[in-house]
């Protein structure tokens, strides 16, 4: 089970970013079947239809493709559009908000981007106690793709 209450977004956005991080994790590859509205509202204890509206916002990006009587599958090009889609929200959350600040401190990009790949190292390296906790990888459980009747016998 996951708990949504903590925060602000809709848990059908959530449940759809759980299924997300778990194709770019490479638990769900591209053409695998990901969990059934009936799976994933028992796994999350949400209504169905919640569960039913993440599997529909990711098939409307076209991560995912729905196939009557079958299931829904991770599409071809799911990796690239989730990867181009986060790309883009970074940049507008903190990239844009980052230049607007180093033009205003008048600060050269070259210093920056020295900045950043040393705190990248640091934290590759551990020496940032700060680091453990930002980089940690989810809880690798709720991420790996569950096995489904017809493959545990």
């Amino acid at each position: 089970m996951h708990e949504f209450s903590q925060s602000s977004e809709p848990i059908f956005l959530a449940v759809a970013r759980f299924i997300a991080n778990g194709i770019l994790s490479g638990a769900y590859p591209a053409g695998s079947k990901v969990p059934s509205t009936t799976e994933l509202s028992g796994f999350f204890k949400i209504n169905p239809i919640t569960a039913g509206r993440a599997l529909n916002e990711l098939a409307e990006r076209g991560v995912l493709e729905k196939h009557r009587g079958i299931g829904t599958f991770v599409t071809a090009d799911a990796v690239e559009l989730l990867r181009r889609e986060r790309i883009e929200g970074l940049s507008a959350a903190y990239v844009d908000p980052l230049i607007e600040e180093i033009r205003l401190l008048d600060i050269p990009i070259d210093d920056i981007v020295a900045t950043i790949r040393q705190r990248d190292a640091d934290m590759r390296s551990n020496k940032n106690p700060a680091a453990v906790i930002n980089t940690a990888q989810p809880d690798n459980a709720q991420l790996s793709r569950p096995s489904y009747p017809s493959e545990r016998d």
